[in-house]
């Protein structure tokens, strides 16, 4: 600390004192910001060091406390209540001997306050006193009231405590009496006789003393000083001259000093001769100095001599002062018209040897002054006599906000209440004291300041206030106002940013900014006058309006915060990118953090922003953030008691720390060094802790930020803090209540340094920037971490240059030489390869020997080093153990400067490990040599740490090397042989072991080592181990000879017995749980696997043990590397941990041991959550730094090109995110210190250029074979292998017709071939749901069905194929397909179409008559729309919320597993994977493995389902068989449906009698296409479906007939009870519908924002491509993938498709310039007025189709959700939604309804489709922008063929009618009706409602019972209202295909596979030759 500037002092006479106590001059000014009341007094007591206080009320006194560190801290004593207080004048106090206070007040009284406060003395005074003073003794007491001529003097007459008793005496004066004082004696304790010295308003000093007389003691006036009688300037001064008494002790001493000063330069004058003669006489100095600058001085001697004629006055001196600036400004005011009363007192400084002079003006302010007693009293000129040190006037309520400007040259500081002052920096010094910061003037800014910025050095300060922009003038003592401009804005700015200039030399503009929470801003121009003008009334100044901004930013800003400078500033470039200067930070409620640059762009008068960075954190709610120019974030918690720093640049997580609640975090603050280290300041309530950037430090797991000072101001002051900033020089500004405390960069060695920084030299720096350098910036080379990472990078050969070079450094070192940091060695060394190094050397000896001009030397040593040494023979160039000793000699003697003392024994370490591993460096590689180097240091180690085990990454090193027999030797030996398993779980032994029986054998030498581990032997210890090796027998002879056990015989006569017996096992297993009771867990696992339930043991070491290596260890013993539980152990377990910590080595083991080699490259790339659908959040410490290993890209390198599969791997990785991985390894080589190393990095990186073939960018590894001379192990499957055989061979093959050259190389283009066979394939399925949604409304996407014929044909027809037929091409072929598939739905032809054409009636405006161009207009204006709107959707859905899409999943997982490989090829997997996958359960999120067959994804340890499983791969399903299937069942399906139009009795087979038949529409319809339907949909829906039908037309139909509710026919739709059931079913669907969405759409607003992501939806549209663009907000500067900005696939599948896919340029540019994307909406805006003209107005479809962007939402959730699309329910409320805004007088309102329900249908059908085909991409790695065009493809012909399609049907046959009773047409039709007010029949509305209530209730049952086993007995709303207005003929052949489907699954436990084949064979066989009906129909052949 260097100063302390207090707050604005109180208005009190008494509110300052001074004085001289234990060696300290205190001087205390008064000040409580927790009292409601004011402080009116403060005194102290020089004897005793007590402080009393006082309010108008009570009195409170504090005596000192000295504690253990010698500082001294003032505590409360005790409070005692001021007797009859008064408010008119404030009470007064004073210190009498010993340790009494005197209270006066309206009354007089007199405290002992010793041991206990006794009030011995009190009298009630006439006039409340003024001022009351106790003489030195206690002897006497002096007071005066306001007003008052006598002065009363009380005479102590008894000092007992008992009794105490005054007289009194009254001295008069001819004025009134203006201040008392007593004469102070030489020493606190010492008798000196009392003199009062009385100042009146006639400007004269009274002398009074006491005189004995025979009658009585009264009081004689010593003497008069008339002090106008000496002026030197006779004019009369209008106010008040200053009058103050120096005592005799302060003066002696002054001159004293003056005198040895004087002596010491050998210099006397006259002046100074007559001040010693004066000082002789031990005189008190009388002084008078007026308001125009004139000095008299006096000296009063014999003042307290017993004779009265022996006093004296005289005069010293009668000078003007000249210089007088500061003293005149100080006491006239700075207009001089302020007379305010001045109290003044003086005291001798001993440190400097000065009279100081504290001057406490009652306006506010507190003036110190000093001056050397010889100067100030020589009657010569001179500018010496008062100087000003410092003036304290300040706030006069707590600071609460402090604002710098840029430089840090001025700040300003502010209250709650808007109390602003500017402070600046000042270069003023007195004797070797600078002030750092003055108080400049106070701004009277009187309305609410909402924020503040400050402009050209302090010179300008903007307020932002409430109702207005204030621009004020600071350049002269007087703020005044130079423009203000209104604010109008609907919410609170939350910021005041300085906008960077367009030109810097324009230093007369300036532009701020503000931001609200919503994004958007206000720029404002300022105009500035010029800096130096002569006036300060210049009216040039302007503030205006600039411009309105929007951030676009997606969520709801909670701060936006100027960053605090830091750094040397960025070059001012003019560009906006990346590089740009950030000038603010916003972060929002979730965590979002966004740094911001800005550019003004004054021609276009607008302002662009840029995100520069941004990262999602995770924190919500933050209280507190803080950003500087580095790109670090600071953000504190909602309970400010956790604090986390970022860097938000790199997208990583630096520092966490929880200081938990008692430690609140009220303030963070930003600077810098020089070099652009950053310096954090966290203030708490009260303290200030420093904390340092610190080096990366990954093999000791060191912390990047540490804190390295404390400032603690308790010692200070009791304020809290309010608020602190920096200075340009690193000083610290710290408010804390009313003051300002100033701390220099000095950081103290004892109290508030951190002294659990054990790195630190202890002969560091004690410059806060000098330690901080001294902890970041570039390592010596012979640094321990430098060494570690030369070794993790595989740079042995330099490492044994440096050890070398070390050892001939210290070979002739002595105590205090300085060392070279690169002692010696060529910097080239660091950085090139061999080969380029070689090359330098040689052109470095040419340059020596060629006759040319050799470049300076300066410049030479940057690239050579300074000092290179020569090569000699004096030392060997061999390092081994005896060149380690002699090192590790000289390191133990020598202390190396550069390194602190646990560094230097580092480096002892790492040179011992070091030349241990270098004498077995021929045996083993490098992977080898990096485990046992590290595993070597963790041994040296281990006693000096604990808790010490070897991390994730030197396991790696030993999992990879192929020396594992040398290291598994190593280990062994370090354990001397006796390896137990706490050291094999710290050596990780069982995690990097590869060879099963190694493993199994050394598992063994666990076992026994633990059997004898101690004297007993006790087999409990190995049971676990030798049981997990299947050896029981040896257990059982361990146990035959333990007989000290007690469990011995039980234990031997259970293990006699065989346990393959399941009695035995059921018997082990209640053992284990007995044991597990008894916490017995190790044990208890044994008898698990004894039960050879190896799950539940594995389950115990995870839980109980919370031991993953043992649960690991023992699976692999146990069953091998491909078992079961060890993949579902690393799948649910290892790859969990690893997401949650980040942990890609952990993750790139995980996925090598599962045989996902590719996914093991990736992982060591990106982060595992962007690779995992992890069903947990990622913990915030899965983004720590220590994530980001630099080594992770060693091991890249190295494992890149080992394999096909890790090449394979390698492709996907884009060049760009290699790019970003190895700069961002390079940095973090930098921010450890080994900028070498990174640049050894960058120049030397190869990155490797894949060239992708086949649709949707797959790689072909075997074309980068033939660059390569490296062996690269071939891993790839026999089929995987020969489908890129194949592809080479081809692609290389000479083409015989006109072509490019032979050595060109063409990608062979498949997009045509798939998209010609999708189209196909989607025709006929375009057929069937044209057919069979005219017959009952029930139509299919036919995903999954157009996979697997997609499959079986490509299969069986590889072998003619010149490219591959991968996962990816099967999703662009299911893509199409279900585009096309489902547009008879989506554009209405099924429903809305039949409804308008032939149910609408003529008062409806209808029927319509749609030409065939109507509809294909019609058809082509929906096909898109809710295809385009679906993309923007996929980020927030898929990317971010992931939710599941069970059949997008599904299909997926059946592409996934039918293009699998086994060591057979896809025949190897089982039927139960594709059971799965067909019905859409939840598979592994881990993809499978290429190159090795795996287990079923049912993870089952019984042996019996192993064995069924295996016995049905008799008959696997493989292409050609499915394709036979399919076309066996295509014929069978549609021979059938010829059948039915030759005989029609066939479609309606009376099974229950020709009445029910007849009369009652019981018949069945045994159409094949129905079964397949059945199966397809499943037993569950259609169960329900036929409980509709029981109810519908088996209760209701009848019911409604019997009692004339609907008394016509029964099949009439108008008056039968087929009509009238309707309405029930209807009913049944808007219920299911509106309780689904409800709970969907609640369900969403907290965590979606459902109203603020449309919105954020609708900006995407216009502002964004949907094909690969870059994301608003996204950070350009970063490495990390966020979960929250894409995942694993998105960024290669976009990269990688963009060769194979080549997007025109009209996809993203409109030729109008209009967003690309405003396309489909206002194409079916006008579709829609050119088919239905002015029937529907404009309007109205504009709000159909903003309320369908509002509905798909909804219905995409509920489909990710729930796998259902209620698109029924959509467009129902949809059409309630019209009906309230369409008036019911309307003639069209009913064909109004019907068009906005269509709308919202199409585009949530469509939506959802492509959603369910983005998420099956999404998991295979498909292009999304292929997906897209697939989509719109299929669309676009589904479109075109539909509406061709309906008017075929609908010319030939009769709508509706017997064969098409369009039965979706009346539900669309009677909907629209009943909305719009029409009435329903008799009695429907009662049963209608009934059934909506019962429904509800089932409905939301279901919903929130959705993963409980009994959901499926209740009924779904939909598949029942289904069933009831579907006749039950269609519903009966569904029922049988769903009970069929049951007996195949779950009786005949058959494969659901080819069941789904065959459903789809018949699906697509009625469908398609449905159109030789039709054509016969047309020809009118006649039936049989």
């Amino acid at each position: 600390m260097i100063a302390v500037l207090p707050g604005q002092p109180q208005a009190k006479l008494q509110g300052v004192t001074t004085g001289f106590w234990d060696g300290h001059q205190v001087i205390q000014t008064v000040y409580d910001d927790d009292s409601e009341q004011q402080l009116d007094a403060i005194v102290l007591d020089e004897a005793s060091g007590k402080i009393a206080t006082c309010t108008p009320k009570q009195v409170r006194i504090y005596c000192p406390l000295a504690l253990q560190d010698e500082s001294v801290k003032w505590a409360q004593q005790t409070v005692l209540d001021i007797p009859h207080p008064t408010h008119q004048i404030p009470c007064t106090l004073s210190w009498g001997s010993p340790e009494e206070l005197l209270v006066a007040s309206s009354s007089i009284s007199l405290f002992t306050t010793r041991d206990n406060i006794v009030n011995v003395w009190q009298k009630e005074l006439p006039n409340p006193a003024k001022s009351a003073l106790m003489s030195p003794d206690s002897a006497y007491v002096a007071s005066i009231g306001l007003y008052d001529r006598l002065v009363k003097v009380w005479r102590r007459l008894t000092y007992t405590t008992e009794e105490v008793r005054f007289d009194v005496s009254h001295l008069r004066h001819p004025d009134i009496v203006v201040s008392v004082r007593w004469r102070r004696p030489l020493h606190p304790k010492q008798v000196a006789d009392n003199v009062l010295y009385t100042l009146c308003l006639d400007n004269s000093i009274r002398i009074w003393a006491p005189l004995e007389a025979a009658e009585g003691q009264h009081w004689q006036l010593r003497g008069r000083i008339n002090t106008n009688k000496f002026t030197v300037d006779s004019s009369i001064a209008p106010c008040s001259p200053i009058i103050l008494i120096v005592d005799g002790r302060d003066f002696n001493m002054a001159v004293e000093r003056a005198v040895r000063d004087h002596m010491a330069v050998d210099e006397s004058t006259p002046a100074l001769d007559h001040l010693v003669a004066v000082a002789t006489k031990n005189p008190d100095i009388c002084i008078r100095i007026d308001r125009p600058g004139a000095m008299s001085v006096w000296a009063l001697e014999n003042v307290g001599a017993s004779d009265c004629d022996a006093f004296r006055a005289f005069d010293i001196a009668h000078v003007r002062l000249p210089n007088f600036g500061g003293f005149s400004t100080f006491i006239n005011g700075e207009t001089e018209t302020r007379c305010g009363h001045i109290q003044v007192q003086t005291y001798y400084d001993r440190s400097t040897g000065r009279l100081q002079f504290i001057l406490h003006s009652l306006d506010g302010a507190i003036g110190v002054f000093t001056s050397n007693v010889a100067d100030l009293m020589d009657p010569l000129m001179n500018d010496r006599r008062l100087q000003l040190l410092t003036v304290w006037t300040g706030h006069t309520a707590p600071v609460k906000k402090i604002v710098r400007n840029f430089s840090g040259h001025a700040i300003v500081s502010r209250t709650d209440d808007g109390e602003c002052i500017l402070w600046k920096r000042s270069i003023a010094q007195v004797q070797g004291k600078s002030q750092i910061l003055s108080r400049h003037l106070t701004i009277p800014e009187e309305s609410g300041i909402h924020r503040i910025c400050v402009l050209r050095k302090g010179r300008f300060v903007v307020f932002l206030c409430s109702i207005s922009v204030v621009l004020w003038d600071c350049r002269s003592n007087n703020a005044t106002v130079l423009a203000r401009c209104s604010l109008s804005t609907e919410e609170i700015p939350l910021c005041l940013i300085v906008l960077p200039r367009s030109q810097i030399a324009d230093n007369r503009i300036a532009y701020v900014a503000t931001v609200t929470s919503a994004g958007q801003g206000i720029v404002w121009e300022v105009g500035l006058p010029q800096y130096l003008a002569t006036g300060y009334h210049d009216n040039t100044a302007r503030l205006a309006e600039f411009c309105r901004f929007n951030l676009e930013i997606e969520e709801t800003l909670k701060y936006v915060l100027p960053v605090d400078p830091a750094g040397a500033a960025p070059p001012m470039s003019g560009f906006l990118d990346v590089f740009a200067r950030d000038i603010a930070i916003s972060y929002t409620n979730t965590g979002r953090v966004n740094f911001w640059a800005a550019r003004v762009n004054v021609k276009d008068r607008n302002v662009e922003w840029l995100s520069t960075s941004s990262t999602e954190t995770g924190l919500t709610e933050l209280a507190l953030a803080s950003g500087s120019m580095l790109k670090k974030a600071a953000l504190v918690n909602s309970t400010r008691s956790q604090l986390t720093i970022w860097d938000i640049g790199g997208s990583r997580l630096e520092y966490e720390q929880d200081y938990k609640a008692q430690h609140m975090v009220q303030d963070l603050d930003w600077t810098s060094t020089p070099d652009a280290q950053a310096i954090l300041a966290v203030g708490f309530q009260h303290r200030v802790v420093l904390l340092s950037q610190m080096r990366f430090d990954y093999l000791n797991k060191g912390p990047a930020w540490a804190p390295i000072h404390e400032i603690n101001i308790w010692d200070l002051t009791p304020h809290p803090i309010g608020d602190s900033a920096w200075l340009a020089n690193g000083y610290l500004v710290i408010g804390s209540g009313n003051q300002l405390i100033i701390h220099d960069r000095h950081i103290d060695g004892e109290a508030s340094a951190i002294t659990t920084m054990t790195y630190v030299n202890k002969e560091g720096p004690r410059d806060l920037f000098e330690a901080v350098q001294r902890f970041n910036g570039p390592l010596p080379v012979f640094h321990p971490q430098f060494l570690s990472q030369c070794i993790l990078a595989g740079k042995w050969d330099l490492v044994r240059k440096i050890l070398l070079a070390l050892y001939r450094t210290l070979k002739y070192i002595v105590p205090g030489d300085t060392i070279d940091d690169y002692l010696g060695l060529r910097l080239s060394q660091f950085y090139m390869s061999n080969v380029s190094l070689r090359n330098y050397e040689h052109l470095g000896t040419n340059l020596l020997t060629a006759t040319v001009q050799m470049p300076p030397a300066s410049e030479l040593s940057r690239v050579t080093g300074p000092s290179a040494p020569t090569h000699g023979n004096e030392d060997s160039d061999t390092f081994t153990e005896q060149t380690a000793v002699s090192i590790n000699d000289k390191l133990a003697r020598v202390r190396l400067p550069q390194l602190s003392e646990h560094e230097q024994i580092q480096l002892a370490d790492m040179v011992e490990c070091a030349a241990s591993v270098e004498s077995h460096r021929r045996s083993m590689d490098d992977n080898a040599a990096r485990f046992m180097l590290f595993s070597r240091q963790l041994a040296l180690r281990k006693g000096r740490k604990s808790e010490i085990q070897l991390s994730w990454r030197e396991i790696s090193w030993a999992f990879h090397s192929n020396s594992q027999d040398i290291l598994l030797d190593f280990v062994s030996r370090q354990n001397h042989g006796l390896m137990r398993w706490e050291q094999a779980r710290e050596t990780g032994v069982f995690m990097w072991l590869s060879d099963l029986t190694t493993l199994r054998n050394h598992f063994e030498v666990i076992a026994k080592n633990e059997y004898t581990k101690s004297d007993l032997k006790d087999p409990v210890e190995c049971s676990l181990f030798y049981l997990a090796l299947r050896k029981k027998t040896m257990l059982q002879g361990l146990w035959r000879i333990a007989s000290w056990s007690n469990e011995q015989t039980a234990t031997r006569k259970l293990l006699a017995n065989d346990f393959s017996d399941p009695k035995w096992q059921r018997i082990a297993l209640k053992n284990a749980y007995a044991l597990l009771s008894k916490r017995r867990f190790r044990y208890a696992a044994a008898f698990f696997l004894l039960a050879d339930h190896l799950e539940d043991a594995v389950e115990v070491c995870l839980r109980q043990l919370k031991d993953l290596q043992l649960a690991i260890a023992i699976s692999r013993v146990y069953e091998g590397d491909e078992g079961p539980m060890v993949r579902k152990v690393i799948q649910d377990e290892v790859l969990s941990v690893a997401a949650q910590e980040g942990n890609r080595w952990l993750a790139s083991w995980a996925f090598w041991m599962l045989g996902r080699k590719d996914m093991a490259v990736r992982a060591l790339v990106m982060p595992v959550f962007a690779l995992l659908e992890t069903p947990c959040s990622p913990d915030i410490m899965s983004r720590i730094f220590l994530t980001d290993d630099p080594a992770l890209v060693v091991l890249y390198s190295q494992l890149r090109s080992r394999t096909l599969q890790t090449l394979r791997g390698a492709s996907k990785v884009t060049p760009k995110a290699e790019w970003e991985f190895v700069l961002h390894s390079a940095k973090l080589y930098d921010r450890m210190g080994c900028d070498l190393l990174g640049l050894d990095l960058v120049r030397n990186w190869e990155f490797q250029h894949f060239y992708t073939t086949g649709f949707g960018g797959e790689v072909n590894p075997l074309k980068l074979l033939r660059r390569r001379s490296s062996l690269v192990v071939d891993d790839l499957s026999v089929s995987r292998r020969g489908l890129y055989l194949e592809q080479s061979q081809n692609t290389t093959k000479p083409s015989l017709s006109q072509g490019p050259s032979p050595g060109s190389f063409v990608e062979p283009d498949t997009s045509s071939l798939l998209e010609s066979f999708g189209l196909f394939t989607t025709i006929l399925a375009n057929l069937a749901n044209v057919y069979f949604g005219l017959q009952t409304g029930w139509v299919s996407i036919m995903s999954m069905p157009a996979s697997l014929m997609g499959f079986g044909i490509f299969r069986a027809l590889r072998p003619h194929l010149s490219f591959p037929f991968s996962p990816v091409e099967n999703v662009l072929l299911q893509s199409v397909a279900g585009g096309m598939a489902i547009m008879p739905l989506g554009c209405g032809f099924v429903g809305v179409i039949p409804a308008m054409t032939y149910l609408l009636r003529s008062d409806e405006n209808g029927p319509l008559s749609l030409s065939t161009t109507q509809l294909l207009v019609w058809s082509l204006g929906l096909c898109y729309f809710g295809v385009v709107f679906a993309v923007p959707l996929r980020r927030q859905v898929i990317i971010r919320e992931r939710l599941k899409f069970p059949s997008g999943f599904s299909t997926a997982v059946l592409i996934s597993v039918l293009h699998g490989e086994g060591p057979e090829g896809p025949q190897s997997f089982k039927p139960e994977e594709l059971d799965r996958a067909a019905r859409g359960g939840f598979a592994s999120l881990v993809p499978r493995a290429e190159e090795h067959s795996s287990p079923p994804l049912d993870n089952s340890s019984s042996r019996e389902a192993e064995d069924g499983a295996h016995a049905d791969l008799t008959n696997p399903p493989n292409g050609t068989s499915n394709m036979r299937l399919l076309v066996i069942c295509f014929l069978v399906s549609g021979i059938f449906t010829i059948l039915t139009y030759f005989f029609p009795i066939i479609r309606n087979i009376p099974i229950f009698g020709m009445i029910a038949a007849d009369r009652w529409l019981w018949t069945l319809n045994p159409s094949l296409a129905y079964v397949g339907q059945g199966v397809i949909m499943g037993t569950e829906t259609t169960l329900h479906m036929t409980l509709g039908a029981i109810v519908g037309w088996g209760l209701l139909s009848p019911l409604a007939k019997l009692k004339e509710w609907a008394p016509g026919p029964v099949d009439d739709w108008e008056h039968g009870s087929k009509g009238w059931i309707i309405w029930v079913s209807l009913a049944i669907m808007l219920v299911d519908a509106v309780v689904s969405l409800a709970y969907v759409g609640i369900r969403s607003i907290p965590r979606s924002k459902l109203l603020d992501f449309t919105f954020y939806l609708k900006s995407r549209i216009q502002n964004t491509a949907f094909l690969g663009r870059q994301m608003p907000g996204q950070s350009f500067n970063r490495y990390s993938l966020l979960q929250t900005e894409d995942d694993e696939d998105s960024q290669d599948s976009e990269f990688t498709a963009a060769r194979a896919i080549r997007v025109p340029d009209s996809v993203y540019d409109d030729a109008n310039g209009d967003a690309p994307d405003d396309a489909p909406l206002e194409q079916l805006v006008r579709t829609t007025y050119f088919v239905f003209g002015g029937l529907v107005p404009l309007f109205a479809t504009i709000i159909a189709v903003l309320m369908a962007l509002v509905l798909s939402i909804m219905g995409v959730r509920a489909l990710g959700e729930t796998d259902l699309n209620p698109v029924s329910g959509i467009s129902k409320l949809a059409q309630l939604f019209f009906a309230l805004i369409i008036p019911q007088s309307n003639k069209s309102s009913v064909l109004i309804n019907l068009v906005a329900g269509a709308v919202s249908e199409a585009g949530a059908l469509q939506a959802g489709d492509l959603m369910q085909d983005l998420k099956t991409g999404h998991l295979l790695g498909a292009a999304p922008n292929a997906q897209f065009w697939g989509q719109v493809i299929g669309a676009t012909a589904g479109a075109i063929l539909s509406a061709f399609v309906y008017r075929l049907y609908t010319s030939v046959y009769t709508i509706p009618g017997d064969l098409f009773q369009v039965p979706t047409a009346y539900v669309w039709i009677f909907t629209a009706r009943l909305v719009t007010g029409q009435g329903l029949p008799f009695m429907a509305k009662e049963w209608s409602a009934g059934a909506a209530v019962l429904f509800a209730f089932t409905t939301l049952i279901r919903t929130i019972a959705a993963d409980k086993w009994w959901r499926s007995f209740i009924p779904g709303g939909i598949a029942v209202a289904v069933g009831m207005y579907n006749v039950p003929s269609f519903t009966l052949a569904r029922a049988v295909g769903g009970i069929g489907c049951w007996y195949w699954t779950r009786v005949l436990k058959r494969s659901n596979t080819r069941l789904i084949i065959l459903a789809s064979g018949f699906i697509l066989g009625e469908g398609f030759l449905s159109i030789v009906n039709l054509l016969l129909q047309g020809l009118k052949v006649p039936h049989l």
